[in-house]
């Protein structure tokens, strides 16, 4: 039994954002913004601490969702639970990158 994150990788998902012909790649990049965008704007808006990083949280159930998926499920069935993961480890990536960013801002303002 694989992790899912080596399987994803071993499908050649992990490489989608890198080849501008494939459609993935762009499905990769517009979930990089959207996660960062609805990060941003739940940074900007929440007033309780742990409100903040409910949309991280989520995602994360997400990525362990995915994980038991590829886990338990074989064959062809497999490609959902993957992709599922790839998209929540996508929007993760955004989350992060937008928290850093207004880490940073805040910090120098």
């Amino acid at each position: 039994m694989q992790l899912a994150i080596v399987q994803i990788a071993g499908v050649g998902l992990l490489q989608a954002p890198l080849v501008p012909e494939s459609p993935l790649c762009w499905v990769f990049w517009a979930s990089f913004a959207l996660g960062a965008l609805v990060q941003w704007l739940v940074l900007k808006k929440a007033r309780h601490p742990w409100a903040r990083w409910s949309f991280a949280a989520v995602l994360g159930l997400g990525l362990l969702a995915g994980e038991l998926g590829c886990q338990l499920i074989t064959g062809w069935d497999l490609l959902l639970p993957m992709l599922a993961y790839w998209w929540c480890l996508t929007l993760l990536l955004g989350t992060a990158a937008a928290a850093l960013a207004y880490r940073l801002r805040r910090r120098t303002s």
